[in-house]
């Protein structure tokens, strides 16, 4: 249930506006006719576009302590994109069923409406913003741009946020009528503004970030670098399976944060990332030097080994997506009994870069079994396969990172093998 709180709390903040609403005018008042209803149902599309805009901003502030709220980082992200795309329908839907009433008496009346020019400066922002809104985001949704274009414009959201803000703060309404509603939909929008404020100007000063000098680097194949970081002052803490974003500062290396799963346990003093060669930012780790700086924030990620888990665990990683299971691995101990099958699954044996790391950590511990699956000799993973060599995945809390495909899969077969969704956890960087 607590996992379901974020989702819940969505729901019931995008709600209050309308029941405040509702309360304003007899109904008959609000729908009294297919035009009135028109307007009041243009009224109701903006309220709640105005307060999903403001939750949206407050999801992509990256702020640590919802996670426990939205089954971690990633949800939040994923409602993130969610939230954007409802929030542009209701207010993309504001306008066009209010202008409703205007087209039946004339189209020039109804354009003045919606392009009112400086005369009307409330309702001129509220066009702006959504038309800036429209761009950004059909250019996020369907275009995909690289990232480092990507982030840029998506700060452009903010601006389109403090159009919108404008649009309510002076336009003539219920939201100027009613002290209560003004004031709710504005405290959000403050807080949608803070949240720009945060992540944009004040999280250099605002958001721990750890200072670690890179110590050693490995490419252990020809796609995949193996990168060693020392504390320079304080450490950072986190759980075993957790991920970090890291920035690099100094040499030729873009200095934008990405994130990277740990593959170092946090007994260990320094920290381990493994990162594989796949968009231009990662391609360039070449130029990487020992000695270059790298900021740490962090950590995130629910992927761990809690309490509230089955001692009964089967893990299985795809490719890189061994990371975070090596960190696990090493963080085991003999005195917590567990009974883990890790099923390392790659094309073939010599991409298994860690198995024989992972074979040391079997033979210390009692717990721990490791199948290596290669698909080119045994084809492809199936949740079926994994059933029959464990002898039953009842009782039974599954672990799942790799390509998305595989995770998506995977998961799939098992809900079909009547294992319980809260028993399926998975790690996936979809940001």
């Amino acid at each position: 249930m607590k996992r379901n709180v974020g989702i819940i709390s969505i729901c019931l903040f995008a709600l209050i506006p309308i029941l405040i609403w509702l309360n304003m005018v007899p109904l008959v008042g609000r729908f009294g006719g297919f035009s009135l209803s028109m307007t009041s149902l243009g009224q109701v599309t903006g309220l709640i576009g105005m307060v999903l805009f403001s939750l949206d901003l407050v999801l992509s502030a990256r702020i640590r302590w919802l996670e426990q709220y939205f089954w971690g980082l990633n949800s939040i992200y994923i409602w993130h994109h969610i939230l954007g795309g409802l929030s542009l329908i209701f207010l993309l839907f504001h306008p066009i069923l209010l202008v409703y009433r205007y087209v039946l008496l004339s189209l020039d009346i109804a354009v003045k409406f919606l392009f009112p020019g400086p005369t009307n400066p409330a309702v001129a922002l509220g066009v702006a913003a959504l038309f800036l809104m429209m761009f950004l985001l059909v250019l996020t949704f369907y275009f995909r741009p690289k990232y480092n274009i990507w982030k840029s414009l998506h700060r452009f959201l903010g601006l389109a946020f403090l159009f919108a803000v404008g649009h309510v703060f002076l336009i003539t309404s219920d939201t100027s009528r009613n002290l209560f509603l003004r004031y709710y939909i504005l405290g959000w929008a403050a807080m949608g503004i803070l949240c720009i404020i945060y992540r944009s100007i004040l999280h250099k000063y605002l958001v721990e970030r750890f200072t670690y000098t890179v110590s050693e680097i490995k490419k252990l194949d020809q796609s995949i670098w193996q990168i060693f970081l020392q504390p320079q002052s304080k450490k950072l803490s986190f759980q075993a399976g957790q991920f970090v974003f890291v920035g690099f500062r100094g040499g030729e290396i873009n200095g934008e944060f990405h994130p990277f799963s740990i593959a170092s346990s946090p007994l260990e003093e320094n920290l381990q990332i493994v990162i594989k060669s796949l968009g231009d930012y990662t391609a360039n780790l070449d130029k990487l030097k020992v000695g270059d700086r790298a900021l740490v924030e962090g950590s995130f990620g629910i992927f761990t080994l809690t309490k509230d888990h089955s001692p009964k665990q089967i893990w299985i990683a795809g490719g890189i997506g061994i990371t975070p299971f090596l960190s696990m691995a090493k963080s085991l101990t003999n005195e917590i009994k567990r009974e883990i099958e890790l099923y390392y699954c790659v094309n073939e044996k010599t991409e298994a870069i860690f198995y024989e790391e992972l074979k040391k950590i079997e033979e210390k511990n009692v717990g721990l079994k490791i199948f290596l699956f290669c698909s080119k000799e045994k084809g492809r993973i199936s949740a079926a396969i994994i059933k029959e060599m464990s002898g039953g995945v009842e009782g039974k809390d599954i672990f799942v990172c790799g390509p998305p495909m595989m995770m998506k899969s995977l998961k799939q077969q098992f809900i079909k093998l009547n294992v319980p969704k809260k028993h399926i956890h998975s790690e996936e960087f979809g940001f």
